[in-house]
């Protein structure tokens, strides 16, 4: 790193341990001195009116008996890209490792209004709206606040509290910058909620050392940025309230949101989240990683909800941290299913008791959950419920049914007893299905096959249902066997069984009962749903 020597004030290079200095925190004014003026200056301008901050925090660190300071206008090379990009990601740890941070209040006099409270005109300054000073303020141990004339105010330690109500950085973490990495990551997203960058992807920049990122700076990506700062932290920890942001939209253009943020404005109400977070992420099944069809969740604790009021909103509950002094109460995402182990976000957050919800959802060993979506999306998640294989079972006085196993489970529908099939005219699925009699004897079973076969009409998709034996399926179902090949073989041989009673494809007699099962095609807000009722035959 660049260092001023703040007797010379010239710039010294040095590589590995740094000697002892004095790092600056300000917000930039509209001419401020880059490194190659800094470098190369015109006769007695280091004494200028543009370079007198810089020439003041030098003063300063002197007097303090540091030989060096940092300045960031002058002390990197930003024509360079390779260098502002080690630069950025080094600057965490650049104030981290600095005896003292000089933060100098530009528009803060301790002449002017000295009858309002101290707190209320320190809130007032732009310092506490930039991107950048958020690091700058967690970061070092030691930070001294200086009024536009350089007269000490105070430091950290000493206004911590103030700073702590302005910032929303908990007075521990501003006493203690170790214990940073314990506090959820939405709660450190709040922290920047209210600040602001000039170039739109500072805003994510700014928070690599928060964070603990590493990565590379792409000028020009605008707000995709952030998204790749979400990305990051989800490779490094599995904090789930990375995802309790809540949308500003409303109306039709919240029906269905992206998993990540667009936004760190959208945590501001995270600022008062509780830190239990860091336990869940040490006891919890689940974990999480980007893939390309979305996040990835392994073994996710995904509940159903209890009441299901609306037939095309969200059904499944995604618990993401527990609330203030209440174990049981969530806040939860809320999701629904719009594709074979897919999931998107529907609607805002909503703060739950899991004890109230339906039951655990453990049928799907991995669901992935869409990262980013737009409204042009909307009409393919709206339609991603046609076409689909709903079930209903008749129950008689003989007895009533229980299924014991269906594939494929990734597009099983629990709440609404569906197969999503997303239009997939090669689409095959069944059911195994086992008698729960009233006579006890309910051992027997029976499988349901269900998919699509061409119709007469050219590229007309025609639903099918068929009954098969348990003796033939018997045949067929084997470990690793293709699901299409497993269910067509099946009912071909079934066709051909001569020992099963009463048989004509949608009727099946077993030992004790006869079983009946139908497909019929009906509109829901204009798309078809093919519903398949199951029936005895007393």
């Amino acid at each position: 790193m660049r260092l001023i020597n703040t007797r010379t004030l010239q710039l010294e290079e040095f590589y590995g341990t740094a000697p002892d200095y004095a790092i600056l925190s300000h917000t930039w004014e509209g001419d401020e001195v880059s490194f190659d003026e800094f470098t190369q200056p015109q006769k007695g301008t280091h004494h200028g009116q543009r370079y007198a901050k810089i020439t003041a925090a030098c003063r300063q660190a002197l007097s303090d008996e540091i030989n060096y300071c940092w300045v960031d206008t002058c002390c990197i090379a930003k024509a360079s890209s390779a260098e502002l990009t080690e630069s950025i990601n080094s600057m965490f740890n650049w104030y981290k490792q600095a005896k003292v941070c000089l933060a100098f209040l530009a528009d803060f006099d301790l002449d002017v209004d000295i009858q309002a409270p101290l707190e209320v005109r320190i809130a007032k300054c732009r310092w506490f709206t930039r991107g950048w000073c958020l690091q700058e303020l967690v970061a070092p141990k030691e930070v001294r606040f200086y009024d536009r004339n350089w007269r000490f105010i105070g430091t950290k330690k000493s206004l911590r509290r103030h700073i702590s109500d302005i910032t929303g950085v908990p007075q521990h973490v501003l006493e203690d910058p170790s214990h940073l990495q314990a506090i959820p990551v939405a709660k450190r997203m709040a922290w920047a909620s209210k600040r602001e960058t000039t170039r739109v992807e500072d805003i994510a920049y700014s928070l690599l050392g928060i964070f603990g990122i590493n990565m590379p700076l792409l000028y020009g990506e605008g707000d995709n940025a952030f998204l790749r700062l979400q990305e990051e932290i989800t490779k490094k920890c599995n904090d789930m309230s990375i995802f309790a942001w809540e949308s500003n939209t409303t109306g039709q253009n919240s029906r269905y949101l992206g998993t990540f943020a667009p936004s760190p404005r959208l945590f501001d109400a995270c600022r008062h989240m509780p830190n239990t977070t860091l336990h869940r992420q040490i006891t919890s099944r689940s974990q999480f990683a980007i893939s390309n069809r979305g996040i990835q969740f392994t073994a996710p604790d995904i509940f159903l909800l209890n009441d299901i009021t609306n037939q095309e909103g969200a059904d499944y509950v995604l618990p993401l941290c527990s609330l203030s002094g209440q174990a049981t109460l969530h806040k939860c995402l809320m999701l629904r299913k719009v594709g074979p182990g897919l999931y998107v976000r529907s609607g805002p957050l909503k703060d739950l008791e899991l004890s109230k919800l339906y039951r655990r959802w453990t049928l799907e060993k991995e669901i992935y959950l869409l990262a980013q979506v737009t409204t042009d999306l909307y009409p393919t998640f709206d339609s991603s419920h046609g076409s689909s294989f709903e079930f209903r079972a008749i129950d008689s006085q003989s007895g009533s049914f229980s299924i014991q196993r269906l594939e494929p489970r990734d597009a099983w529908d629990t709440p609404r007893s569906r197969f999503l099939t997303n239009g997939d005219p090669s689409f095959v699925a069944y059911l195994k299905v086992y008698p729960e009699l009233v006579s006890g004897l309910g051992t027997e079973f029976f499988v349901i096959t269900l998919g699509f076969c061409q119709g007469d009409q050219a590229k007309e998709m025609e639903p099918f249902v068929y009954l098969v034996h348990p003796d033939v399926w018997g045949l067929y179902d084997a470990p690793g066997r293709p699901l299409g090949s497993m269910v067509r073989s099946s009912m071909k041989h079934q066709d051909a069984c001569e020992g099963a009673e009463s048989w004509d494809g949608t009727t099946i007699g077993l030992s004790r009962h006869k079983v009946s099962v139908a497909v019929q095609t009906r509109v829901s807000r204009g798309l078809p749903v093919h519903r398949v009722t199951m029936t005895w035959v007393d």
